[in-house]
């Protein structure tokens, strides 16, 4: 009996392009959006706290530049987290074009809230270091860009929180096995190093002779 060829089926099975799905393609899109979500998140509470300083400036001016400076690695570790996912997006990397981009308007404000953060920062560590002398030139651009920057942060806020916070919640506490990504206690670990890096620095930033400390003792 005569050995039987192959198939029609059997050729086209065969003949068919195998196309190979990188193995968790989205995995390294979600770790960055659940890092950049608990980021976020704690940022919030602290932003909160720092503006209640504002509204009160006179008698809270010492706990605004010690959250000021807690806030300084949260900010930094948010504004990596971003701008990886930012990089990877543009650099044609499929698991974060799987991802998506943000929406046009949040896409559009992105760099301007990093730009006008770090303009923010510059200029409050500018004023407290150097006194009330800076209050003129430093103080009024630490200002004018805390209105344009708190303009744009409204916007990203009220753009991002409930996703944040589903993100957030599904990494402390999934409910489903498809919300678990793996390494979790990482990104929790980092969310919370950067809280107790920004305290630690605050607190020894106490030991520095700025020129408000100065003032201080001079207008006892």
């Amino acid at each position: 009996m005569p050995a039987r060829g192959p198939g029609r089926g059997d050729h086209a099975v065969r003949s068919r392009p195998q196309v190979r799905r990188p193995a968790g393609w989205s995995q390294g899109a979600r770790k960055n959006a659940r890092l950049t979500a608990g980021t976020g998140l704690l940022l919030v509470g602290l932003l909160f706290a720092e503006g209640v300083t504002v509204a009160f400036i006179g008698p809270l001016f010492s706990w605004h530049i010690l959250i000021g400076l807690v806030l300084i690695p949260p900010v930094a570790l948010k504004t990596v987290s971003t701008l990886w996912r930012f990089g990877r997006y543009y650099l044609g990397d499929q698991r974060y074009r799987k991802a998506g981009p943000p929406p046009p308007l949040l896409r559009l404000i992105g760099p301007f809230i990093t730009l006008f953060t770090a303009l923010l920062f510059l200029t409050g560590i500018v004023v407290w270091l150097q006194g009330p002398r800076a209050v003129p030139t430093w103080g009024f651009a630490h200002k004018a860009i805390f209105v344009v920057w708190f303009g744009l942060m409204t916007l990203h806020v009220l753009g991002h929180i409930l996703q944040a916070i589903r993100l957030a919640r599904s990494d402390l506490r999934p409910r489903r096995k498809s919300e678990q990504v793996p390494g979790a206690w990482l990104r929790q670990g980092l969310v919370l190093g950067s809280l107790v890096a920004g305290v630690l620095l605050g607190f020894a930033a106490r030991g520095v002779s700025s020129g408000w400390a100065i003032w201080a003792v001079q207008h006892r």
